[in-house]
């Protein structure tokens, strides 16, 4: 029989994984609603025209495009900032400023590699409707808060203006917006690609040996100026905790779209990458269609963190399996059904045994199996005395309840968070 797998790039996830992923969302929208941004969602798949000329022709490379059954010219997200601000633009009555987080998959026919995928989770926030420095320091603070949430820290904040580098640019003589565009992208590939790939894609777009020097000695002495020192003073005075940032003349962000300040958050001990990126783009929603809204947002990599997550065994206690197994006597069904669900209503996660393997020894096997810790035994016996028997696997301990008795007990281990997770990166 044929082995079915996964398409390259594509990848299913266990229940670890998936649990620790869904932990990590769990707080990671807590922060953002903490920053006031509210939930949205777009489709799947949008029409090609949407997305094309949007991003660049880099971008575009690796786009999934197809026709539907429809005859329609159709693709999947190869991010959310364009989606979104295809919402926007056919949503004008939107009270502004909107801000808005959004967490679903895009599609990228990249190569995969070590936390990069070519379908993976976006975590996106947006501030919609205002020029003012304070938002893009906002969605700075909100990126870097809930990386802090998820347990990371000694983070890098890495940040620069597409105004700028433009700016610099027209100083070399490169003014016309398409070459402008061109080199941009190349230079956004600096540290992908050798120096001699490098001057090879410059001279091709007519950037001599001579321009290019002229060009670095530019960039050596490149500054932010005042807008986007204005950015850096209120993210140093706003930060919860320390965060380093610097200013990278060299940081580009290769899409198409930016406008203003761009942005990408490094752990530099964790050679991921930016796990955080960004910035503003005040022309995008006018290109769809829309009234010129001023935009500015950021997306954290889940993906990269998953995997920084699960390599270093960062949360070992994440709540996979049930507290407690009710152990199945046929004798006493209906009590141990009664009980197990007033246990959920209490809060306490559990199920009943649901096997075909009826003797007490094979039961206790699947609780150590699925690594459950507390094993509950309400048999015949049991139930004439109207109590509980509360194996603790882990202790190898047994302890006899009364119905009030246990309900206490798992209140109490409530309390203590002894299921919680506890990320600890030190």
């Amino acid at each position: 029989m044929k082995q079915t797998k996964t398409l390259k790039g594509f990848r299913d996830l266990g229940p670890r994984e998936a649990a620790i992923k869904w932990e990590m969302i769990t707080r990671i929208r807590r922060v953002f609603s903490l920053f006031g941004f509210l939930p949205l969602e777009t489709p799947g798949l949008e029409y090609a025209d949407v997305l094309l000329g949007k991003y660049g022709t880099e971008a575009e490379k690796l786009f999934y495009i197809f026709q539907d059954r429809g005859g329609r010219r159709v693709g999947l997200p190869y991010d959310l900032t364009v989606p979104v601000s295809r919402f926007l633009a056919g949503n004008p009555q939107l009270k502004m400023p909107f801000k808005r987080y959004q967490i679903q998959n895009v599609f990228r026919a990249e190569k995969p590699q070590r936390g990069r995928y070519r379908e993976f989770t976006q975590c996106d926030i947006d501030t919609f409707g205002s020029v003012s420095p304070l938002a893009d320091a906002e969605i700075l603070l909100a990126l870097v808060a809930a990386l802090e949430a998820l347990g990371f820290d000694r983070l890098v904040l890495k940040i620069n203006g597409r105004s700028i580098l433009t700016q610099a640019l027209g100083n070399a003589g490169i003014v016309t917006p398409e070459q402008q565009l061109a080199l941009l992208r190349i230079i956004d590939k600096k540290e992908k690609i050798s120096p001699a790939a490098l001057q090879r894609e410059l001279a091709q777009i007519g950037i001599g040996k001579e321009k290019q020097q002229q060009l670095e000695k530019i960039f050596v002495d490149l500054q932010p100026d005042d807008n986007l020192k204005e950015i850096i003073r209120l993210v140093e005075e706003g930060a919860a905790s320390e965060i380093k940032v610097q200013f990278d003349p060299y940081l580009v962000r290769g899409l198409d779209y930016y406008t203003g300040m761009i942005f990408e958050i490094v752990i530099p001990e964790t050679r991921l990458g930016s796990v955080a990126g960004g910035g503003r783009y005040d022309k995008l929603i006018g290109q769809l269609g829309g009234r010129p809204t001023p935009a500015v947002g950021g997306s954290l990599g889940l993906d990269r963190l998953l995997v920084l997550i699960q390599e270093k065994n960062i949360w070992p206690n994440v709540a996979l399996q049930p507290l407690v197994l009710a152990a199945f006597f046929p004798e006493t069904i209906s009590e141990t059904w009664r009980l197990i669900q007033r246990l959920r209503q209490e809060g306490t996660s559990g199920e009943i045994y649901l096997g075909g393997q009826r003797k007490l020894k094979a039961q206790i096997n699947y609780a150590v199996a699925r690594n459950i810790r507390y094993l509950l035994i309400l048999g015949p016996e049991e139930a004439k005395k109207k109590t509980v028997l509360l194996k603790d696997l882990q202790a190898r301990e047994q302890k006899e309840y009364s119905l009030d008795a246990l309900l206490k007990f798992f209140q109490h281990q409530l309390r203590k968070g002894a299921e919680k997770v506890r990320p600890n990166l030190k």
